[in-house]
């Protein structure tokens, strides 16, 4: 009689503290992937000195570039790949992109590592070493150096810096991420 308590006690204590697991896991939420209503562009880049990073952007297919339709980000100078980050306005559907690289004086190389396009949870990775294949640099303004996939202003005097305009692949890119 004694063993037959002891064997129903254990099989109690097993079975409750089973259903105590249970309930544990399915009160943990599941997260969820966000999903940006708004465009936003990434570079992963090594800039060694503070600046101001600045995207340009049409949404009629034009490259007609205004400072109205822009976005700023401040950059600090880094011997390490940092992450810059321009979260484009909501309402915006993105055709064309332009990229200045800021005006620090004697800011020297800025390599571009990455550059990734989100919106509505789909993204677009752009690897440092086919960055130019998306954008051109912009001539007179702008040394590229395609080894290590990295932009410097030819003047160097803080008035103008390194920047590129877009190619025909990132206007496809940016369509892709809209129409599917």
């Amino acid at each position: 009689m004694k063993n037959i308590v002891i064997v129903a006690m254990l099989a109690l204590a097993f079975v409750g503290c089973k259903d105590e697991k249970k309930a544990e896991d399915a009160a943990q939420p599941v997260p969820e992937v966000v999903k940006n209503d708004f465009f936003q562009v990434t570079l992963d880049v090594t800039v060694k000195k503070d600046d101001h990073f600045h995207v340009y952007y049409t949404e009629d297919g034009s490259i007609d570039f205004v400072d109205d339709n822009s976005v700023w980000a401040d950059v600090k100078g880094s011997d390490a790949p940092q992450k810059v980050t321009f979260n484009l306005p909501k309402d915006v559907l993105a055709t064309q992109l332009r990229i200045d690289f800021g005006w620090a004086k004697d800011q020297g190389e800025i390599v571009i590592n990455n550059l990734e396009i989100s919106y509505l949870g789909k993204t677009r990775s752009i690897a440092g070493a086919d960055f130019f294949k998306y954008f051109r640099p912009n001539e007179g303004y702008t040394i590229v150096n395609m080894q290590n996939h990295s932009v410097k202003s030819i003047q160097n005097d803080g008035k103008v810096g390194p920047s590129v305009y877009p190619l025909a692949p990132i206007a496809e890119e940016l369509e892709k991420l809209v129409s599917q």
